[in-house]
């Protein structure tokens, strides 16, 4: 069987988005997304699989030497959300595609094929295709229960709900809320649980097991399936900008994510930013109120 070989971003900013090429094992087919560990320079590095490649020609080619789980595969909406990001926060698209992945993800040898498990089928036949951004402005009892009811309907139609919360110490009373309505349905993500903790809310919310999200400013790339709301709570808060390489605006980021899985975003707010009142004004946002 011939070899087959594959283009990688390499997970190193000062690369940018330069492409380098890597022979697979022989049989080993890898989708586009796929996080695979490499040989690179002296030592080793994690990469991003952009796409099947030809053999350069005249130049010594290394071989990928382990992937990682293919459980937690970014699916195509996640991928192209990515490339948004890196490109509209001119960063490395290694950067932006290093967000779709859990902080822990086990890896292995790839001497065979591995398997590619089937993606989850979306829905996408009910949503609407305007007012897709709202600004929910009031206190926040009001904000909470507009926000229950549309939670709700999500759930009832058997589409994904993401609710971001600006830091840890305001998940409590989130947490609280979203549980004594949805018992057993509510999943938390933030940096002070453990990476396997993490990586087994991201598997779930991947396979569809889970379909209520609650989490800080990283969970806006959290793989819920079928997406058909994301909540931004507190959209003013400075804590959703990231401080690390994309250095994306997790609310700017879920407005991404809407124009491309077609998801509902609700900002609220008792005080609303410049820029949210402005989209109201320009009729790019509508705008509910007690």
């Amino acid at each position: 069987m011939p070899a087959e070989y594959v283009d990688l971003v390499i997970d190193v900013p000062a690369l940018l988005d330069r492409q380098f090429t890597y022979e697979l094992p022989e049989g080993v087919r890898l989708p586009v997304g796929a996080k695979v560990r490499v040989p690179f320079g002296r030592g080793e590095a994690d990469g991003f699989v952009m796409g099947a490649s030809a053999a350069p020609a005249g130049i010594a080619v290394k071989t990928v030497k382990a992937v990682y789980d293919l459980q937690f595969l970014p699916q195509d909406p996640l991928v192209r959300l990515a490339k948004s990001v890196s490109d509209h926060y001119c960063a490395p698209l290694s950067s932006g595609l290093a967000c779709l992945w859990p902080p822990v993800v086990p890896r292995v040898k790839i001497e065979r094929a591995p398997a590619i498990p089937t993606p989850v089928p979306a829905n996408h036949a009910a949503r609407p295709v305007e007012g897709r951004s709202k600004l929910i402005r009031g206190a926040r009892e009001f904000r909470w229960r507009y926000y229950l009811q549309r939670i709700k309907e999500e759930r009832d139609a058997g589409r994904g709900v993401l609710v971001l919360i600006p830091e840890i110490k305001g998940m409590g009373a989130a947490l609280r809320t979203l549980r004594d309505a949805f018992p057993g349905e509510v999943l938390e993500l933030h940096s002070e649980l453990t990476g396997l903790s993490r990586r087994g809310a991201y598997l779930s919310l991947h396979k569809g097991d889970a379909r209520i999200a609650v989490g800080t400013r990283a969970a806006v790339f959290a793989p819920v399936s079928d997406l058909g709301l994301c909540i931004v709570e507190e959209e003013s808060s400075e804590a959703y900008r990231s401080p690390e390489s994309p250095f994306y605006d997790a609310g700017v980021v879920a407005r991404m994510r809407s124009e491309i899985e077609g998801c509902e975003v609700l900002f609220g707010s008792m005080h609303p930013t410049v820029e949210t009142v402005q989209a109201v004004r320009i009729e790019q946002m509508r705008e509910v109120t007690p």
